[in-house]
């Protein structure tokens, strides 16, 4: 099916995503979901985590503001699973983990 001729028909919706693939894995015992989106007109990749870590020296949950643009399925994927990391601290019995409510 060729989505970009139906969006043409459609001039006021800015972008439509699909879900090109979703993976699951653990950061110690939390279950954390990652879907990875294509958009259908600009063909870019972003990213989703079903939670974000709240280290206890934080002023809040760590969240990426590069997780849209993104070029390839595996920079996507790279780009989450790095955001998940970046502060996580296995020795940090007071962090959370906040559940992404848009997810």
């Amino acid at each position: 099916m060729n989505y970009s001729n139906l969006l043409k028909r459609f001039p006021e919706v800015n972008e439509v995503y699909i879900l090109v693939n979703s993976f699951e894995l653990y950061l110690g015992t939390q279950k954390i979901k990652i879907k990875i989106q294509q958009g259908i007109k600009n063909r870019k990749y972003s990213y989703s985590n079903s939670h974000h870590y709240h280290g206890s020296k934080q002023a809040g949950p760590y969240t990426s503001s590069r997780c849209v643009m993104i070029d390839s399925e595996l920079e996507a994927l790279h780009g989450a699973i790095e955001e998940l990391t970046n502060f996580y601290d296995e020795n940090d019995y007071n962090a959370k983990w906040i559940e992404n409510e848009d997810f």
